[in-house]
């Protein structure tokens, strides 16, 4: 029996398309080929490599296709009696082009992730896939595979959305059980040199828009600290990568562990540098002087917003003054602070954003981004529609105080006009992601930022005026130097 997982799209080709719809125009058509989103280099997937390795393990033949990267495999799925979609909660559209392709292949297609629970029955009964993987993946891909190879149905299959049935998905309890991810599956020389980390499942907070808590379940199972570094050593000894992004939903959430995680990196002196999430009230002195010396250069806070009175709204648990002190503590380590800030929640007012903008100006995070309210079904937001007075989902609503429509305009008003004149804080969309990408390509701190305030000076005017001004010199070409040095580099992997 011959299995192939397939992906489509990284998690940061999607961030950088995601520029053009806050507003923000990158100007790629400087050096690029017009494809859309040409700065964005390919990132290895964990979810695909991590599931085969399973499969793998339990005695299945199982390819890896990242059309991302080899285009040229997408006549090549033919042959197989298994193929398995990895999708996120952005690239739906991706997606189902894939879903398409593989289809026309006359095999079992099956997709799994959060795009594709979301999109379950729609995606079923429109017999764009055979079945929906909702939830965690192992397990059920497992049960599918051994049903298949028998000549069984495979409706009822725990975690399957069907046709036919569903059954709530089971859970691995034991996660250091897994096999540590194979990433042979992939030429990882197509690939920008970093790897992703996951050191648990799940989120223990319960914020009202957040998919995350939902699509994971609770309780959050943790791994064992030493298995966690048992995996970041591998990966250095095996493929010689030195630079991990840690994708736990907040990697802070167990201080306590999260120092252990980091001492034990310090003990074995591997000498890498990573990234993570982090939640600003788990963020203490201590904690962050820890992660900065087993080698953290930069945290995504997820601040959402710096009006007391919404985050409570968001059940964030946390306070603008938690967030100040966050971005203090962290810059006064030396790290690389970005910050995510959701604008249109209910209950949103120009009075609540100005009170976010206040905060950006005061704490200078080194970048931060807007994001438009996302409603994704399943969420406490969803679920209490009538109790926040929302209508609609996705990025198409509208509630008492906003509408989707008012909360674009309001971005672009926002970096374009009130932001505009900041030094050391920048409009930068994925901030934290961006700069594990450059970390991994060899740019110091120093070098990163400068890479962020040369993308906002030049987003900030348009074209003609950027070429304009190289030419009469007014700004110089030595002040995008680092810009044009990154784009490169960037584009040596697109």
């Amino acid at each position: 029996m011959k299995i192939v997982l397939i992906t489509g799209t990284s998690n940061l080709n999607l961030q950088d398309a995601n520029v053009f719809v806050k507003g923000l125009p990158p100007y790629l058509d400087l050096l690029s080929d017009g494809r859309k989103a040409n700065l964005s280099p390919p990132i290895p997937q964990l979810g695909v490599v991590a599931l085969a390795s399973f499969l793998s393990e339990h005695g299945f033949y199982v390819d890896v296709f990242d059309f991302s990267v080899n285009y040229e495999k997408m006549d090549k799925l033919k042959g197989y009696d298994l193929i398995g979609i990895s999708s996120t909660s952005l690239n739906y559209d991706d997606m189902v082009k894939l879903c398409e392709l593989s289809k026309s292949s006359n095999s079992m297609v099956i997709a799994g992730g959060q795009r594709a629970a979301f999109h379950k029955t729609e995606l079923v009964r429109k017999r764009m896939v055979d079945g929906v993987v909702v939830g965690e993946g192992e397990l059920a891909m497992l049960k599918i595979c051994m049903r298949l190879q028998k000549g069984e149905d495979i409706s009822g299959v725990p975690g399957l959305y069907t046709t036919k049935s569903y059954a709530k998905d089971e859970h691995i309890e034991n996660l250091d059980s897994l096999p540590l991810p194979k990433w042979d599956f992939l030429d990882l020389g197509s690939y920008i040199p970093t790897l992703p980390i996951q050191s648990m499942r799940g989120c223990p907070y319960s914020c009202a828009y957040c998919m995350e808590t939902r699509f994971w379940d609770k309780p959050v199972r943790l791994r064992q600290e030493k298995h966690v570094v048992k995996e970041i050593k591998n990966n250095v000894d095996s493929y010689g990568i030195k630079t991990f992004r840690f994708v736990d939903s907040c990697f802070t959430a167990f201080p306590e562990r999260t120092k252990r995680i980091c001492d034990i990196i310090r003990e074995e002196a591997l000498g890498i540098q990573w990234t993570c999430y982090a939640r600003a009230d788990t963020l203490s002195a201590e904690l962050v002087q820890s992660m900065s010396d087993a080698g953290c250069i930069g945290v995504d806070i997820g601040a959402e917003s710096g009006s007391d009175v919404i985050l409570q709204k968001m059940f964030k648990n946390s306070s603008s003054r938690k967030i100040r002190d966050a971005i203090r503590i962290c810059k006064n380590a030396g790290m690389l602070v970005h910050t995510n800030f959701i604008i249109g929640f209910p209950g949103e007012t120009k009075e609540t954003i100005a009170d976010t903008v206040s905060l950006i100006k005061e704490s200078r995070p080194t970048t931060y981004c807007f994001n438009p309210l996302f409603v994704y079904p399943g969420t406490k937001l969803y679920e209490d529609k009538e109790k926040y007075g929302l209508t609609g989902k996705f990025e198409r609503w509208k509630h008492k105080t906003m509408s989707c429509r008012e909360v674009e305009r309001t971005i672009h008003s926002l970096f374009k006009h009130e932001l505009a004149s900041l030094d050391d804080s920048h409009y930068f969309f994925g901030g934290e992601h961006a700069a594990n990408v450059l970390c991994a390509l060899g740019y110091d701190k120093e070098e990163i930022k400068e890479i962020y305030r040369s993308f906002n000076e030049l987003c900030f005017h348009n074209k003609k005026w950027v070429i304009k001004q190289l030419l009469l010199s007014k700004i110089g070409f030595r002040r995008f130097k680092s810009f044009f040095k990154g784009v490169r580099d960037l584009r040596a992997y697109a």
